[in-house]
């Protein structure tokens, strides 16, 4: 893992090594395949600091054997540096970052929702905080975090896996016998620097672990609030709709009641028009 120039932003750039050694003459070749020089300027640092990797360590079985389990370890320790500072800066992000709900307003909801309850203003407001957008961003970070510990994983494997191999390798009689004491002690050094390698990683696994247990608890309290948001909008809707229908059938009422009215009106209009036209040619004549 480590940092983009420029970017300030961390990346998970793989390495591709390959390495043989010949027994019999002490011929070693390493091809290393990385997008930049950081490996390269490591061994050059490490010819200038160290004794094993000086070309004139390579003229014997026995100094080249050496050296190549220092390059290993050159390799193997730059496998597992950054990872610390990258998962650190993950739980800042967690805790400080405004793009994510606070744990402290998950805890606070369901007091605060039971205050609001008959305020459905309020209470809408109050969950405008828990968005849609912030479930997709703890869902990406999940992701990211997960593919995270697969490269470390990976990285153990590979660690586990030379470890292995150089330890079989002094098992057998021939090998052993031509690389010497020297080196058998060498190579019990080197797997115990491999073990350590192992157990950092092995930690920060652990560390990103739990880190995505964490994420995955709140995205799912975020996720029950989000349902419950919907609940209480839904409940809004009905409550007007409702509140729509009593104002609909109290105005029916009226125009009911107004009709009515209108009928005993022009019920008495009938009664006046009738007494009218029997009265009126009476007094007409008289």
């Amino acid at each position: 893992m480590e940092m983009s120039e420029g970017e300030e932003k961390w990346r998970c750039r793989p390495a591709t090594i390959y390495h043989s050694f010949d027994l019999g003459n002490g011929h070693c070749f390493w091809l290393t395949v990385k997008a930049d020089t950081a490996i390269r300027r490591r061994i050059f640092e490490g010819q200038q600091r160290l004794d094993t990797l000086h070309p004139k360590a390579f003229a014997t079985l026995e100094g080249a054997f050496k050296a190549t389990l220092v390059t290993h370890l050159i390799h193997l320790e730059w496998s597992t540096e950054g990872w610390m500072r990258y998962i650190d800066e993950w739980r800042l992000i967690f805790e400080k970052s405004s793009s994510m709900p606070k744990i402290t307003d998950i805890q606070n909801l369901e007091k605060e929702c039971s205050i609001h309850k008959r305020d459905v203003a309020k209470l809408e407001e109050r969950l405008a905080v828990f968005s849609p957008k912030h479930q997709q961003y703890m869902t990406s970070s999940v992701s990211e975090l997960k593919e995270t510990k697969v490269a470390m994983n990976q990285n153990m494997q590979v660690m586990a896996s030379i470890r292995t191999t150089y330890k079989q390798l002094l098992d057998c009689t021939e090998p052993a016998k031509r690389l010497g004491k020297s080196c058998s002690d060498q190579v019990a050094r080197f797997c115990d620097r491999v073990e350590a390698f192992e157990s950092i990683l092995q930690i920060q696994c652990r560390r990103i672990d739990s880190l995505i247990e964490r994420l995955v608890d709140t995205k799912d309290l975020h996720e029950a609030i989000l349902q419950y948001r919907d609940l209480v909008v839904n409940r809004n809707i009905a409550l007007s709709t409702h509140l729509s229908a009593l104002r609909v059938e109290t105005v029916t009422e009226d125009m009911h009641e107004i009709a009515k009215r209108t009928e005993m009106d022009t019920s008495s209009m009938n009664t006046i028009t009738f007494f009218t036209l029997i009265f009126l040619p009476v007094t007409f004549l008289g």
